[in-house]
């Protein structure tokens, strides 16, 4: 179904409610006139008088002779969005703390309580929408809100106030102390002496304030993964970035989720629901996008999405990402908008936190690890207010060494660079040494493909869309599957990487993108064109299949894999199993450069070898597996069927073939 929520009704957690004063009331009393006569505060004006303003959103002011950061907050018990980042990267994969990653979106409202401003967040993940009241009232008070902080009032112009914010900035706010600990990497501790705000990030516009805050952390036994990277082990210093964001307007028109299309978001527990209906609400998280002329078929967006790439990612790399991610324009031509879907590169004086900006992250770490795509969402209604992209340096070099085995790149040998250097194959050389093997390499054009692939599935998963590992059993239609590289076997029996990877938008994400951001002319109903959609897409055999049923080690669904291909798993197991063997058997000194150490073979031979890996495992969720569907009564789906006894015996018999003597040596 599509619900509207109310907003206005909504704003009522913004006020403190009888119960709460009551209370305050019989823990302070009430004072008398001479009790409530407080000391009297200086203006605003007089107090910042000597300070440097930031005006925007909220006003900020800077005391450069004590370094302090104060923030005038305007209108009390107004609800805004804060959102907390990373403004630089510890550099670890294991550890896992990025560049540009968001941790943690909150609605607070600033509380007045005589001399002390609460920081206060109230609890939308449940709430009563209801014309009573009191029955709102009485979810409200069921459930906890939460105090983010306190400050005292420093200074005051009539209903504005103005608080010392430095202690409030230069905390722990992303939880990097905890983080590594959970790691087993050091007991650290934020040293405040080595700690300031980072004013070249700080800074107000009309709609957010930015805030960005230098902090070091420091150990007496820091972890080998923290000493790797950082320039001391037991002195890490990282950037932490605060956003103060204007909360939406109620413009926004909520769409809850349906099981058959993937579809992220926020879920709420609504108790003034009927009681046939249920208490829980799947809000489908998505972008603002709205026709300019809702009432044509096709339009032009009086917004369009935008995303921005990194200027630090270098070429070629740079022009394969921003072509990866606008394929998904061709999703949104399909679903009635005109180039409402745009990619550039950031403009080199526009900070890359500024939560105005969707950004796509190139970001480096000391070893390869998972790039990811996450979203700032008002947890009210499900509206993406900013989209994130994380999309780590070193993947394409794995990639890239993969079709190094098997098409060895260098026939004849083609000699190192004139200063020698080959770089490190435990972090694998540099791209423009790669680059270097030929325009036309099969290794290196397949690692830019799968670069392609990877910006456009990790900016879906920004843009509301989860996984889907169901669609690589349907010829690849979804770039939000977990791709393994296409290889096949041309009529000379050599290996061909040229269609590893699709290279375009599929059919399912088509799909998804016109049940989640089509917009219906008036007078249509809108829950009845969004179930055709859904329905149409089962009849077309769009399945949808999330990573709720793929634990990556224990799942049993034939068919919902990752890193494999085809639609019957062990005929592709097969495959791959002869690729494995033709590669081995033409594997050598031709897979390196002339003047590289012959014990780099093995970086490159590791791959091959183990070529066939994820498809095996993909296959053995056949043994004792199931094809199961998210059915809904009604929609002529088989909800559940058991893999063939047949199928079963062959999976079995391939899978055991690779633990065969034969198959596990190597010739000399």
């Amino acid at each position: 179904m599509s619900i509207s929520l109310r907003i206005h009704s909504l704003s009522r957690l913004t006020q403190l409610s009888v119960l709460e004063t009551l209370a305050f009331i019989a823990l302070f009393g009430l004072a008398t006139p001479a009790e409530s006569q407080a000391p009297s505060l200086p203006s605003i004006e007089q107090h910042t008088e000597a300070m440097t303003q930031m005006e925007g959103f909220f006003n900020l002011y800077w005391d450069n002779a004590n370094g302090s950061l104060f923030w005038e907050i305007s209108e009390l018990d107004t609800e805004f969005l804060y959102q907390i980042s990373m403004g630089s990267g510890l550099g670890s994969n294991p550890v896992g703390i990025d560049r540009g990653q968001l941790r943690g979106t909150h609605v607070l409202a600033a509380k007045r309580i005589g001399p002390r401003i609460l920081l206060m967040e109230p609890n939308y993940g449940f709430i009563a929408q209801s014309e009573n009241p009191s029955e709102a009232q009485a979810v409200r008070d069921a459930f906890a809100p939460s105090v983010h902080w306190g400050f005292e009032v420093v200074a005051e112009t009539g209903e504005r106030v103005l608080v010392d914010a430095t202690q409030f900035f230069l905390r722990d706010a992303r939880g990097v102390i905890d983080q590594i600990a959970a790691r087993g990497e050091g007991d650290f501790t934020l040293d405040a002496s080595r700690s300031a705000i980072h004013l070249p990030a700080t800074r107000s516009f009309p709609e957010n304030t930015e805030v960005e805050s230098i902090l070091t952390f420091t150990s007496s036994n820091p972890g080998q993964l923290v000493s790797g990277v950082a320039a001391t082990g037991g002195a890490v210093t990282l950037r932490q970035h605060h956003s103060f964001i204007q909360l939406p307007d109620n413009g926004y028109r909520t769409r809850t989720a349906d099981a058959r299309v993937g579809v992220n978001g926020p879920t709420v527990y609504d108790y003034a629901t009927p009681i046939d209906a249920d208490t829980r609400v799947r809000l489908a998280a998505r972008h603002r996008l709205q026709k300019a002329d809702p009432d044509a078929d096709r339009s032009e967006a009086i917004e369009p999405i935008i995303y921005y790439v990194d200027p630090g990612t270098p070429e070629p790399v740079r022009s394969a990402l921003i072509e990866g991610a606008s394929w998904w324009n061709d999703a949104f031509e399909e679903a009635g908008f005109i180039n409402a879907f745009r990619v550039t590169v950031l403009p080199d004086d526009v900070d890359p936190q500024d939560i105005r900006y969707n950004l796509i992250h190139w970001t480096h770490r000391r070893t390869r690890g998972y790039s990811y795509g996450n979203t700032v969402i008002d947890p009210r209604t499900g509206e993406i207010v900013r989209g994130v992209v994380n999309l780590g340096s070193l993947r394409l070099r794995q990639d890239y060494l993969h079709g190094q085995g098997m098409v060895p790149p260098f026939p004849g040998g083609i000699s190192l660079p004139q200063d020698g250097s080959f770089g490190e194959f435990a972090d694998a050389p540099d791209f423009e040494y790669l680059a270097q093997v030929a325009p036309g390499s099969e290794a290196v054009e397949m690692a830019l493909a799968r670069v392609r692939q990877l910006s456009a599935h990790e900016v879906g998963h920004t843009l509301g869309f989860p996984h889907n590992y169901m669609a690589s059993s349907y010829g690849r239609e979804s770039v939000m599957d977990y791709p393994a590289p296409f290889v096949e076997i041309d009529e000379n029996g050599d290996i061909d990487l040229s269609n590893a990877y699709v290279q375009r938008i599929g059919e399912y994400d088509k799909l998804s993108v016109n049940w989640l951001y089509r917009e219906f002319p008036n007078g249509t109903n809108e829950t009845q064109a969004l179930e055709r959609i859904a329905e149409q897409g089962v009849v077309d055999g769009l399945i949808y299949m999330g990573h709720t049923n793929n634990n990556f080690i224990g799942a049993s669904h034939q068919y919902a894999s990752v890193w494999d291909n085809g639609s019957n798993l062990v005929d592709h197991l097969k495959l791959e199993i002869r690729i494995r063997e033709i590669g081995l058997e033409r594997f050598g000194i031709d897979a390196i450069r002339t003047g590289e150490p012959m014990s780099t073979l093995e970086f490159v031979l590791l791959p091959l070898y183990m070529h066939h890996r994820f498809q095996l495992r993909s296959a053995i969720q056949s043994l004792g597996g199931a094809d199961f569907r998210y059915a809904l009564k009604g929609d002529g789906q088989i909800p559940f069927t058991i893999v063939d006894a047949e199928e079963q015996r062959d999976v079995l018999e391939t899978v055991l073939s690779t633990l065969a003597v034969d198959f596990l040596a190597l010739s000399p």
